[in-house]
């Protein structure tokens, strides 16, 4: 049975941090039993997982790691599967972003928020060929928290510059 990626990960690296804390002149702890409620958040999908979790960052991690998975696929010239994956992240995104709005904290939100419409707009632009839904993405971005410097340097390369005025 294949394991999904994220398990893998994780299990490297609580390995790599128990032979850590034993180098260092620490005992070796066991790892804790993973309680059932984690297991049952992650189910196969296509990206590997699925997430269950109310976590807006959760979203946003996930859809970052996939990212890889999809950038990877695309530069193989398997456009459909990469492709596929890319609508995949955007709904772990747009997940984040709906999820988010429950946050009470409206700093930690504002950055969460600001990041998943980045990442959207450049999906939108980089993937699907579409700049005019990027610059929307890239706007809100700059809504949410304007000093979101990707967005700044996106939309800068979206938005033409006016023709010169003579002198």
């Amino acid at each position: 049975m294949r394991r999904p990626p994220v398990v893998i990960l994780a299990g490297l690296v609580g390995a790599l941090l128990l032979g850590l804390n034993a180098a260092w002149g620490g005992e070796v702890a066991q790892a804790p039993e993973q309680p059932a409620a984690a297991a049952q958040a992650l189910t196969p999908s296509l990206g590997g997982v699925e997430l269950s979790s109310q976590d807006p960052a959760a979203h946003l991690s996930y859809a970052s790691i996939l990212f890889y998975k999809g950038r990877r696929m695309l530069g193989a010239g398997a456009t459909a599967e990469g492709e596929a994956i890319f609508r995949e992240i955007e709904g772990e995104l747009h997940t984040a972003l709906k999820l988010a709005d429950q946050d009470q904290d409206a700093s930690g939100r504002r950055l969460l928020q600001s990041q998943c419409a980045f990442m959207l707009g450049d999906i939108r632009y980089f993937v699907f060929h579409d700049p005019l839904t990027a610059t929307e993405f890239y706007r809100e971005a700059l809504a949410y928290f304007p000093e979101h410097d990707g967005a700044s340097e996106a939309l800068k390369r979206l938005t033409p510059e006016p023709p010169a005025q003579p002198k």
